[in-house]
């Protein structure tokens, strides 16, 4: 799954560089994170030679109701893409889609969906309706849905899992990031998506470490905790470390210390106040060689806050990619890198440390005088905030 996610960034920069894509920033979670977009003349470029293929693939903007009849239009469709702020759906009969494939319906008004929509589309593989702020429930019949292997409900009010009859036995990907409510998923519904490689629980969900363990196929997760005995289960979990790409831990009192996997792309710790130590799932750190300094070479974002007790964050000298750092209301924190950490007085002769390191919040930070005794350049930094009474060298 990471070779993947890696090809596939290289071909969107590669996309972005020949104009055919934008970048666009958009706020996630309090901080500002790269998203693409298509240029608006080969968007339009796009349309018009999508309507060469009829009515095989089509994307419209909707402000009105979605009747029956139209549907009924899509029974030669192979792809639909639906947008627009006032999309709803109002189907009283069945409707026959023998070819259709992805449906997206994304940053609309629709509230709900009705089952009979999806009792005729047995062909649909892909199904994504994230980004629906106002979508609260899902029909049972989504279970009819046995072709189905990507689904995505991010963003939206759902608190109540569609899947109850086991039987999206071919489902690959399941994303439930930033969702508004709390989601209860039955328990053994995870431990039956046999086909399951990715499953992203970013939100206000608690993982079931259970049941992921079970899944043979599983490579990528994202999960968040807010239980100090789901905390120390997935840490003793060698297969959810392998797979893990993002977590996040958030009012876990109790907790003293946390082992990361050195996998890690989005580490997210918030109210820990008892949480003293981070360390790095990797043998014998103290005596790494050199050439093996970047063994938490994927992080990406950090973020951590009212974390009362902990010191520094030392073992960010092994984190070369991170682009963004937040850290708020650490009343103990004194140093970013220690300078008495193993190996800091390497840090003058290593220009990888921090190099990538874009965006950096300090707030609320009583004890904070330095993010390193000694000279550390920092060539990617384009942003810096900070209130803190006593940092004295910030660059």
């Amino acid at each position: 799954m990471y070779e993947a996610q890696e090809r596939g960034k290289f071909i969107i920069n590669g996309l972005k560089l020949a104009c055919v894509l934008e970048g666009s920033n958009v706020e996630d979670i309090s901080y500002e994170v790269e998203h693409v977009k298509m240029h608006d003349v080969l968007r339009d470029m796009a349309h018009w030679l999508a309507r060469e293929h009829r009515n095989e693939i089509l994307v419209k903007k909707h402000t009105g109701l979605i009747k029956s009849q139209e549907i009924g239009r899509w029974k030669d469709a192979l792809k639909v893409s639906l947008y627009g702020d006032s999309t709803q759906f109002l189907i009283e009969t069945p409707v026959v889609c023998q070819r259709l494939q992805p449906i997206f319906v994304m940053g609309s008004k629709l509230k709900t969906l009705s089952g009979t929509l999806f009792q005729s589309i047995h062909t649909l593989t892909v199904l994504n309706l994230s980004n629906n702020n106002y979508l609260r429930k899902l029909p049972v019949e989504i279970d009819a849905l046995i072709s189905l292997r990507y689904l995505n409900l991010s963003k939206t009010y759902v608190s109540k899992s569609p899947i109850e009859e086991k039987s999206l036995t071919q489902l690959r990907i399941l994303l439930l990031d930033e969702m508004r409510n709390h989601v209860v998923i039955p328990p053994g519904v995870i431990s039956s998506l046999l086909s399951l490689e990715m499953y992203s629980s970013f939100s206000m969900i608690d993982a079931k470490c259970s049941e992921l363990e079970c899944l043979e196929k599983l490579t990528d997760v994202s999960l968040n905790f807010s239980n100090v005995n789901s905390v120390l289960k997935f840490m003793f979990s060698p297969k959810l470390q392998n797979c893990i790409t993002r977590l996040s831990i958030f009012e876990c009192e109790e907790l003293r210390s946390l082992d990361i996997s050195c996998y890690l792309e989005q580490l997210h710790i918030r109210f820990c106040r008892n949480l003293r130590k981070v360390k790095i799932c990797f043998e014998n750190v103290e005596r790494m060689q050199r050439s093996e300094l970047n063994c938490f070479r994927y992080l990406q974002i950090l973020n951590i806050l009212r974390c009362a007790i902990m010191e520094n964050l030392s073992w960010l000298r092994y984190t070369p990619r991170l682009l963004i750092l937040y850290v708020i209301e650490c009343e103990s924190l004194e140093e970013i890198i220690a300078c008495d950490f193993a190996g800091s007085s390497e840090i003058e002769e290593d220009v990888e440390i921090l190099s990538n390191l874009e965006q950096v919040h300090f707030d609320d930070l009583p004890k904070l005088k330095s993010i390193c005794r000694r000279a550390m350049p920092f060539p990617s930094l384009r942003e810096i905030k900070y209130q803190t009474e006593k940092l004295e060298v910030v660059v």
